[in-house]
């Protein structure tokens, strides 16, 4: 048998069970709230930090893959297409190069989740003008040496800068990946080895 909510059965003189009215009592009431809050307290900054985290790993992704589409339509077109990426409005779209047209212009529009923010490294790129940089591809697959090396994401607060993640150029202009910033800061600190040392054998 289901019992309603708060009814108990308690032993009658005759042994078998009988229903009683009463439910919980305010000092029971107060401690499970009591209980639940604390329980709250603990697991809610884990919890909004795993969802963020979630945002932001969607968020990465979504532009790593809106890159390999923009190589993709520039091979299937034949146009050359670029990803133009507004760091100001952080938004980016995929579309043909100026001077190109094609039926529908721009292809792809995505906005950038306002708890985010993206910022560009490396702007020796001559594909950034007004704000916004470029990542470019021509028809033959092959990737413009002068687009955009690194873009990084991360929250607008300055103390969850750890969470940062970096869409970023592969060696060899072969794509881009995703790395998080340990990842990132090791491969630097590699291909700056790697400089030194075709440097010194000079």
């Amino acid at each position: 048998m289901i019992l309603p909510i708060g009814v108990r059965i308690e032993a009658g003189n005759n042994g078998k069970g009988t229903f009683s009215s009463r439910g919980f009592t305010l000092i029971e009431l107060i401690v499970v709230m009591a209980l639940l809050s604390a329980v709250l307290a603990i697991t809610a900054p884990s919890l909004s930090r795993f969802i963020h985290g979630r945002s932001l790993q969607e968020e990465a992704r979504r532009m790593l893959n809106s890159i390999r589409y923009t190589q993709s339509q520039a091979v299937s077109l034949a146009v050359p297409m670029e990803l133009r990426i507004d760091f100001k409005n952080t938004f980016y779209e995929l579309g043909p190069m100026t001077g190109y047209e094609i039926e529908s212009e721009p292809i792809l529009v995505f906005e950038i989740d306002e708890d985010l923010k993206i910022e560009m490294l490396q702007q020796e790129s001559s594909l950034f003008k007004n704000g916004i940089g470029y990542i470019r591809y021509w028809p033959d697959g092959s990737q413009d040496e002068t687009s955009l090396i690194t873009v990084r994401m991360g929250r607008n607060k300055e103390d969850d800068e750890e969470d940062s993640l970096f869409v970023t150029q592969k060696e060899f202009l072969v794509g881009y990946e995703i790395l998080t910033e340990k990842e990132y800061e090791q491969r630097e600190i590699n291909s700056s080895f790697l400089r030194n040392r075709r440097l010194s054998g000079r």
